[in-house]
């Protein structure tokens, strides 16, 4: 009886957690941001002055990188990049950062639904060592 009830269990569990990873599909139909930077958040910090950004897409897709410099007043475009996916379906590019607010944009087409966006904050050296010297308490 043990082993029936365990078994059930098993399953059950098993029929619980597919909807969940089924649910984490990516936003995007035409290309899979699958390293460099975690598109499932708003914004991350850094103190790199650049990030690789690597996916998937199907063969001869055009995947399009803007990076905005972000100031009070406005966005300006800093860096713009175009590639092109080979026969391997994977592509990778460096995106250069300015210091401050950096708005990158990753899309393939025109829709709304095949653009990937987040805000990287890019620190400076002086904040990097500021936190290397304090003493942090729990």
């Amino acid at each position: 009886m043990k082993k029936i009830l365990f078994v059930f269990m098993l399953c059950f569990s098993a029929l619980l957690a597919c909807p969940a990873a089924y649910a984490k599909e990516a936003d995007t139909d035409a290309f899979e941001i699958t390293s460099g930077l975690d598109f499932s958040k708003d914004s991350v910090s850094t103190f790199d002055d650049s990030k690789t950004i690597s996916g998937t897409a199907e063969k001869d897709t055009e995947i399009k990188i803007e990076v905005y410099s972000v100031n009070a007043e406005d966005m300006t475009l800093t860096n713009d990049y175009a590639l092109t996916v080979g026969v391997s379906g994977i592509f990778s590019q460096i995106v250069d950062l300015s210091l401050g607010e950096n708005f990158i944009v990753v899309s393939s087409g025109d829709s709304e639904e095949s653009k990937a966006e987040i805000t990287v904050n890019r620190k400076t050296e002086a904040v990097k060592k500021a936190l290397e010297k304090g003493v942090y308490l729990p």
